[in-house]
């Protein structure tokens, strides 16, 4: 039996998946790993559906088990329950749970990984992995936007996530994740344009109508060219952000992952909130905005 990686999440999620699974594989030198989607199958968020990591890296080893037990395995509150054990020194080593220890510190290899594992190694696995080829490949499928082909260095993306952040929330019914306020993308913005001069934004949101009435009319001379009206796929507005040179994200790993290639490729200029954990990880010092 494979030893299984659970693929949880969104895109952003999955891509540190991928990384933990690449990391184990480089540590252990063994490639008795897979990656599950199983968790695809009692996850209740329609954004989750499809794990379409996969559709960017086809050639890894991909499960998708029917056991009875992942249901138990994949829940929340197991999986709190496992690391209170495991901290009171409970030896349970089937599992391995982010935020606990290093995965391969132990020196064996768990049965299972469970988490999200937002982890600058995880991060730097993937980008070792030249991810950017495997995003590369997708970039034919922009049916004649060549305008977000080569974006100039004056270009700035600008991340803006609310619709789930607004209402999601965990088991114990509390919201896991907060939407950032105007006042943060008016500051990133006005330093946008002190740095860069004359910038263009271009917005990916899934709430265009709250940037344009609250954000917008503060900037009555600036350009800002909303992408949802491309008609994209999530997955190709994805892969858009990998070829800008600025951004100002999200507290969100849609947003991160691309500011984090494009940091480490082409000295990116990045603008993050300060309460965002990953911001440590984004290379070259970002501007952090509260």
């Amino acid at each position: 039996m494979s030893t299984k990686i659970f693929l949880m999440g969104g895109l952003g999620n999955q891509l540190f998946q991928v990384g933990l699974y690449l990391y184990l594989i480089n540590k252990f030198q063994d490639n008795n790993f897979s990656l599950d989607s199983s968790w695809f199958k009692i996850s209740t968020r329609k954004s989750h559906e499809i794990p379409t990591v996969s559709a960017i890296f086809p050639n890894l080893n991909y499960t998708c088990s029917d056991s009875v037990n992942y249901p138990l395995i994949l829940n929340p509150v197991f999986r709190n329950c496992l690391k209170i054990l495991i901290h009171l020194g409970f030896p349970i080593n089937r599992y391995s749970l982010e935020g606990l220890t290093d995965p391969a510190a132990n020196g064996y290899i768990s049965n299972y990984y469970l988490g999200f594992w937002q982890q600058a190694q995880f991060a730097d696995s993937l980008f070792q992995y030249s991810a950017l080829d495997s995003f590369s490949s997708f970039k034919a499928d922009f049916d004649g936007h060549e305008l977000f082909m080569f974006p100039s260095n004056t270009s700035v993306a600008i991340h803006v996530r609310r619709g789930d952040y607004l209402t999601n929330k965990n088991y114990l019914g509390i919201r896991t994740h907060t939407a950032l306020t105007a006042h943060y993308f008016v500051s990133a913005i006005d330093h946008m344009i002190e740095t860069l001069k004359t910038p263009s934004f271009y917005i990916f949101t899934d709430d265009q109508s709250w940037f344009e009435e609250i954000v917008e009319p503060l900037y009555p001379n600036v350009f800002f060219w909303h992408i949802n009206g491309l008609g994209l796929s999530p997955l190709q507005e994805f892969l858009i952000l990998f070829n800008f040179k600025a951004f100002i994200v999200s507290n969100s790993t849609f947003s991160w992952w691309p500011a984090y290639f494009s940091s480490r490729i082409n000295s990116a200029k990045v603008v993050a909130p300060r309460n965002y954990l990953l911001s440590a990880s984004l290379p070259n010092s970002p501007t952090l905005i509260e």
